[in-house]
């Protein structure tokens, strides 16, 4: 019954990441996929893959926030009249 939840909240945190606009999208995308293969009954070699993706998906997200941690700051500050 854990996995279930884990997988749940870890791929609602994947959309969370897509729609944000400040993160990379398909750094969401990895991070929500890697849930389901590492919390289900797949097979070693699944849960190894799902594994890499979670460390690629918030490498990608630690390396974004560390190159540019006012991005979010920047993206209210430009005018949206174009």
């Amino acid at each position: 019954m854990d996995f279930l939840a884990y997988s749940a909240g870890l791929i609602l945190f994947g959309v969370a990441i897509w729609r944000s606009g400040v993160l990379p999208r398909w750094a969401g995308v990895l991070v929500a996929i890697h849930a389901p293969l590492i919390s289900g009954l797949f097979t070693v070699g699944l849960s190894l893959v799902g594994v890499v993706l979670g460390l690629v998906g918030g490498g990608w997200i630690a390396l974004s926030v560390m190159r540019n941690p006012n991005a979010r700051m920047q993206t209210e500050a430009e005018p949206r009249v174009k």
